[in-house]
């Protein structure tokens, strides 16, 4: 098995281990989950809709209770796609910076 698909696997054992973790629990944390790994494997669909609430509330986007969990997986994963594109933007940022200071 190649070196990649073994990472592969790993991480989709951990993000799996971590959905099956939380089911049962009755007040997992917002802190407690990886959020953005979960976004990258696709596994926030899997998430119950109180763990859903929990990034809603976590980060002020208002929603309704009775909003459907799908509706809540789409603007959860919005809002996550959103943070990684302007966390990377701003971390491209700092590397041009950098490189453009040691052309001094």
């Amino acid at each position: 098995m190649s070196a990649i698909l073994k990472i592969r696997s790993s991480r989709e054992k951990n993000v799996k281990n971590q959905v099956k973790g939380f089911k049962g629990k009755k007040e997992a944390k917002h802190d407690e989950y990886n959020w953005t790994l979960m976004y990258r494997e696709g596994q926030l669909r899997k998430l119950k809709v109180s763990s859903l609430d929990l990034y809603l509330d976590k980060h002020g986007i208002s929603c309704s209770r009775s909003t459907l969990k799908q509706d809540k997986v789409d603007i959860v994963d919005a809002h996550i796609a959103r943070s990684t594109v302007n966390n990377d933007a701003v971390n491209n940022e700092e590397d041009d910076g950098e490189d453009e200071d040691s052309d001094e």
